[in-house]
């Protein structure tokens, strides 16, 4: 009798070990282009798709993942009759996309990194928010550099995207909005100036 058949087959009783929904550690034991397979025991090996890697958009799953590295992942469907398993391993780590979509709103301030520049924009990492927005060419002043810090207005943040998450961000809005407070500012000033002159001519009288 071979030690597998003397284990068993692992699959035969998966519903007693794993659920949906079940946050469990598992093994990265291969890397492709569309995700990475998580092997959750021996015998059972689940596939992360790259959409379910990280909050952030990535273009290759081993940017962030490597073979042998243990990481936590949390079961979206287990199909027992076709042996698959699809896991997820953002779900297992706060959702900032619901964090930005209760604090921020269309013109609010923030501070982006540039991460990657594009033919259609810039990629920068919002800070204290730990996600990505996207600065179009025609909402950049500035010469792009990978690393530099911008500040920027909140365009749009779309609701529907959540899981994969959009912020659309504006250099230009910012500066415009920089030159409106700084101008409203020198008319205050110059008002208050003027009134206490009045008033100071009118003690005079």
């Amino acid at each position: 009798m071979s030690y597998k058949k003397a284990k068993g087959d692992p699959w035969e009783n998966i519903e007693d070990r794993y659920n949906v929904n079940n946050v469990v550690t598992g093994k990265v034991t291969g890397i492709i282009k569309q995700g990475a397979f998580v092997e959750l025991e021996e015998g059972v090996e689940g596939f992360v798709p790259v959409s379910e890697i990280s909050w952030k958009r990535i273009d290759e799953p081993g940017e962030i993942l490597k073979i042998g590295e243990k990481v936590k992942v949390k079961i979206l469907k287990i199909d027992k009759e076709n042996r698959k398993i699809t896991l997820s391993i953002k779900r297992t780590q706060e959702n900032p996309w619901e964090r930005a979509l209760k604090e921020l709103e269309t013109d609010s301030i923030v501070s982006g990194t540039i991460k990657k520049i594009v033919n259609s924009g810039v990629v920068v990492e919002v800070e204290e928010y730990d996600l990505e927005g996207f600065v179009p060419n025609n909402h950049l002043l500035s010469e792009p550099e990978t690393g530099k810090v911008l500040n920027l207005v909140v365009l749009r943040i779309d609701p529907d995207e959540v899981l994969g998450g959009r912020m659309i961000l504006s250099e230009k809005r910012y500066e415009e909005r920089k030159n409106i407070e700084e101008y409203k500012k020198m008319v205050e000033k110059e008002s208050s100036q003027k009134s206490i002159g009045d008033l100071l001519k009118k003690n005079g009288e």
